[in-house]
């Protein structure tokens, strides 16, 4: 089986809200709650497509997504731009396979040409570890009073930055 990787295009979007098709304590599907998200991520207007990437098998089942939005690093006058990891997923029968992974690996090149320098992810930080990202909390930078810095990661994008941003993380998009 052969993993592509692809820009998304509006005719994706339902497939990818249901790669999180699991019913929750209530019995609802988390799938539905993850597209209202989605969609509302893709009203921002600092949204990019190109951030936006799936994972799809050569029999054309999209297996995986990816969305990153800018958000902000504030320190004083100075201001930096980050990209987040919003979303990532891989459908449940694809994980252990790299998928997950490969998309880190292309947000990450497609960042590096548009001239980011570093990445943000909250969450799964020993997944994210895992892939080269170093906990958020070896940089100087606050996360909002309600957040745990604990589940934040960071990875620097280009060999030359030696230091992490500094400031604090205003989280817009959320």
């Amino acid at each position: 089986m052969q993993i592509l990787l692809g820009t998304v295009t509006e005719n994706d979007y339902a497939i990818i809200a249901h790669l999180k098709d699991k019913k929750d304590s209530e019995g609802l599907f988390e799938g539905e709650y993850y597209e209202d998200s989605l969609r509302r991520l893709r009203r921002i207007p600092t949204y990019n497509p190109d951030f936006e990437m799936i994972a799809r098998t050569d029999e054309d089942e999209i297996v995986g997504h990816i969305l990153l939005m800018e958000e902000m690093i504030v320190n004083g006058e100075d201001l930096q731009h980050p990209l987040m990891i919003k979303s990532l997923s891989v459908k449940e029968d694809f994980r252990e396979y790299g998928i997950g992974k490969a998309l880190v690996e292309a947000a990450e090149s497609r960042a590096k040409e548009a001239g980011y320098n570093e990445i943000i992810v909250e969450g799964e930080p020993e997944y994210f570890q895992s892939l080269g990202f170093k906990p958020l909390s070896e940089c100087a930078i606050e996360v909002p009073d309600n957040e745990d810095i604990n589940q934040f990661s960071i990875i620097l994008l280009w060999e030359s930055l030696d230091t992490c941003p500094q400031g604090k993380l205003i989280l817009e998009n959320i």
